[in-house]
């Protein structure tokens, strides 16, 4: 019996990931396979020799129509592919080794590549789909005599199950896999399991049993035979150690010596492998724990020391870990300029890297913000901090335009990976940048920062930057606050709330905003202001909605900005659900909106049983409509998979959104407005707001007409209704006619409340 040792983690970002095994146990052949070439180049980490020597021996293997042998190619290069983040490829060589496993009716075979494809489901974004798969894979393994493959596998599953917070069933699962290994006395394999049980009870801050097991992990790894994976292994427990040190100070010393130790031993026997990518990472964590004993000098050393490494083998991911190290470092010995030039590397560097951060991450708590949000920010704040010591006006406005650009990357990117595609920069051909504005225009973009709050005017006369004295944190609290009052939809409770922001977001800026003329404010709003309507904001006299006209925008790049009426005629594309589908309530007003808006513009409505994904979607194929108008029931999620609008015959996803929408955005007359009367989004979730505000630019519409939370029918039906009419008759921008909707509803004393018509927020094309 010959048993390779497979192993698939890639070290990205944070080295969040957990660690995955598959066994392989198959009769050895006489002379050497193809895929005994293969699985060895795979267990020296030989990544891309796997692929390029694979490929033809796969096809030998399939001429041949040796099943078991393909499997045993597929399955190594689909780790393969995955490990370097070729996902596409690898569930394509995963997809056919499972058909092939289901062909030889072995329940080994099947197993063996549940493990592996179980594995890429949990890296690609999938848990749901990896824990059933595994699951599955578990139960034939237990019919199996095959007992290797079971404890890999519930290894494997515990994983999945740490990704989906099942804490206490993937303590279980572990605990069975660890004490299987044992009893075969697979040391490798019990020292993986015991790695991913200390990263358990880390992310439950059970600090006294992390430190434990940590102990037993170390121990264990450090017996086994030197290799890549060992290697590996260490930078592993060296960086979790490190990173317990930062989260808990009773095991603070303990910790310092087992990460030192740890990261020591790892980059030893990196060198011995010439394994450089984990000797970048075992020097730059070294360095990192120097950076917080305020060793700059040894820091900045091994930091130099793993930028080199990780140049050397052409990883990205993690090089931009070290630039942004050494940026820290210079900023706490004071060398401003030349931290401004490591941060800025350390953009540079994301740039190449940033598709494909949602991809192979395992488990990870930290949004895709947490992760590389504070290089940009912390770059935009060192800029700002000297564009307001500036006295040369035309140097000023330089450097708050590279510090505002720093922040757009980070949304482009941001919207980028929410969306898991290039969406956004796919539609810069018909874009144009947003600094030439309008008269009676301001461009407003708050930018938070940990101890103050910056905010930046683009005016028709330049920017300006004007500093207001509250924390992050201060303003995250009061934001959330607002939301909820306003939400409750009843009494007085939002006000104090809507008062004290206005104070922080508004009353600086207004001696600008009055001596420019402004009418209409384009906010392109940041984290946890994503979450609230600027329009509520509260001067203790009035709304902000009754002084000025508001329109968001998730980024200073949107399309064209062109007024609804320059295209001529309008028509008008209603799709609405009125009855109960789908465990959703019916919309007793649905009709009545429906039967107003269908008077005021020619074009067509899809109603209740009409309205089908697939009539939605071909009523866009053949005709240009100006406005896709929806009233039904709907939600926007942190997650885009989860996010939807209900039609009579399912759930009109996003992706078919798009599909539907983007039938005409290359068209003369694309969609002008989409609106969403009746949907919401997660309360107080920043990243499903982006997503809210990314719809009209994910979906190829120049403008979006959606609500933060659910919103009672009849005041929907109001306003959507003014809101129209305002455009029809009187020609006015979007901004201004839902500003005058709005202010309808503020005077009618039965929908005076906010939480009846601030939700409403105009995203996009403000013309």
């Amino acid at each position: 019996m010959n048993k390779y040792l497979l192993f698939v983690g890639r070290m990205i970002v944070s080295m969040g990931v957990l660690l995955t095994v598959v066994n392989v146990a198959w009769s050895a052949p006489v002379e050497p396979s193809g895929s005994g070439r293969i699985n060895a180049f795979f267990a020296t980490g030989n990544y891309t020799r796997v692929l390029d020597e694979g490929k033809p021996l796969l096809e030998v293997a399939r001429q041949g129509m040796n099943l078991q042998e393909t499997i045993n190619i597929l399955v190594p290069m689909g780790m393969a592919a995955q490990s370097l983040g070729l996902f596409p490829d690898a569930a394509s060589y995963f997809q056919e080794a499972r058909a092939l496993a289901d062909r030889t009716e072995t329940e080994d075979d099947n197993a063996y590549v549940m493990m592996a494809q179980g594995d890429y489901l949990l890296a690609s974004d999938q848990p749901n789909e990896a824990v059933k798969l595994l699951q599955e894979g578990v139960a034939l393994a237990r019919k199996s005599a095959a007992t290797p493959f079971l404890a890999a596998l519930l290894n494997n599953l515990g994983n999945a199950l740490l990704v989906q917070r099942s804490f206490l069933l993937s303590e279980e699962v572990f605990q069975e896999a660890v004490t299987l290994a044992r009893k075969q006395n697979d040391g490798l394999l019990e020292g993986k399991i015991l790695i991913n049980m200390a990263h358990l009870t880390l992310r439950q801050s059970d600090w006294g049993k992390t430190a434990a097991r940590l102990d037993d992990a170390i121990k264990q790894i450090a017996s086994q035979p030197e290799s890549r994976w060992q290697g590996f292994a260490l930078v592993t427990l060296g960086h979790m150690a490190l990173r317990l040190t930062q989260q808990n100070v009773t095991h603070q010393p303990s910790m310092t010596l087992v990460a030192l130790d740890a990261l020591q031993k790892a980059a030893k026997v990196a060198r011995h492998q010439e394994d450089w990518k984990s000797l970048s990472y075992a020097l730059g964590y070294q360095g990192e724990l120097y950076e917080h004993e305020h060793r700059w000098k040894d820091a900045e050393k091994l930091t130099s020391e793993a930028i080199f490494y990780a140049k050397n083998a052409g990883s990205s991911e993690n090089l931009y870990l070290w630039e942004w190290q050494q940026g820290r470092l210079a900023k706490a010995q004071n060398r401003l300029t030349t931290a401004q030039d490591w941060y800025r590397s350390a953009v540079k560097t994301l740039g190449l890297v940033r598709h494909d951060f949602h991809l192979g991450l395992r488990d990870t708590p930290d949004s895709f913000r947490d992760l590389i949000g504070p290089v940009y920010y912390q770059l935009a704040d060192l800029l700002l901090q000297q564009s307001a010591k500036e006295s040369d006006s035309k140097r000023k406005e330089a450097i708050l335009v590279e510090a505002r650009n720093i922040i757009e990357t980070l949304k482009t990117a941001e919207m980028q990976n929410l969306f898991h595609d290039d969406c956004v920069a796919a539609l810069n051909s018909k874009q144009t940048a947003l600094d030439h504005v309008l008269q009676k225009t301001v461009i407003y973009y708050p930018i938070p920062l940990s101890d103050r709050l910056e905010l930046l005017l683009t005016l028709p006369s330049g920017m300006k930057q004007i500093v207001v004295p509250v924390r992050s944190g201060d303003l995250e609290e009061e934001v959330k606050q607002l939301r909820s009052q306003l939400e409750a939809g009843q009494g007085t409770g939002y006000l104090p709330h809507a008062q004290r922001l206005y104070r922080w977001l508004m009353e600086p800026i207004l001696a600008e905003l009055q001596s420019a003329g402004v009418d209409t404010i384009v906010v392109v709003p940041d984290g946890a202001l994503r979450t609230i309507p600027f329009a509520a904001l509260h001067d203790g006299k009035a709304f902000l909605v009754e002084r000025f006209a508001l329109a968001i925008t998730p980024s200073l790049r949107l399309t064209e900005p062109k007024s609804l009426m320059q295209g001529g005629s309008i028509s008008l594309l209603v799709n609405a659900m009125s009855k109960a589908a789908g465990g959703f309530p019916p919309l007793p007003n649905v009709p009545g909106e429906v039967e107003h808006v269908r008077g005021l513009f020619p074009g067509r409505v899809l109603m209740d049983d009409a309205f089908t994904v697939r009539d939605a979607v071909g009523a866009l194929a053949t005709e240009p409509y100006s406005i896709v108008h929806i009233a039904s029931h709907g939600q926007f999620d942190r997650d885009p998979k989860k996010t939807f609008l209900l039609a009579s015959d399912g759930k009109l996803s996003l992706d078919r959104l798009q599909e539907m929408i983007g039938q005409s955005k290359f068209r003369e007359q694309p969609v002008e407005l989409l609106t969403l009367s009746a949907c919401q989004t997660a309360v107080g979730d920043d990243r499903a707001a982006l997503g809210l505000a990314g719809v009209a630019l994910k979906a190829g519409a120049r403008s979006a007409l959606a609500s933060l939370w659910f919103v009672d029918d009849e005041a929907t039906a109001g306003l959507v209704t003014a809101f129209y009419q305002n455009i029809r008759d009187t020609r006015q921008s979007k901004a201004i006619a839902l500003k005058n909707a709005q202010q309808k509803l503020i005077h009618n004393k039965s929908t005076e409340h906010p939480g009846l018509w601030a939700a409403f927020i105009l995203i996009g094309n403000w013309l």
